[in-house]
């Protein structure tokens, strides 16, 4: 995913009502977990995890 990709998914997910900073939290984590070709079961599973 390149910035401009990242920015609009940002921009949606504020645009949704979510937090800037979480917005960004979440986009962030969930990029490193498909970087590793986990499917989908697993990448809630770690996404929720704390």
């Amino acid at each position: 995913i390149d910035d401009g990709e990242r920015d609009l998914i940002e921009r949606y997910a504020i645009a949704l009502g979510y937090p800037e900073d979480l917005a960004e939290k979440l986009i962030r984590r969930s990029i490193q977990i498909y970087e590793n070709g986990l499917d989908l079961e697993d990448y809630r599973y770690l996404l929720n995890k704390k």
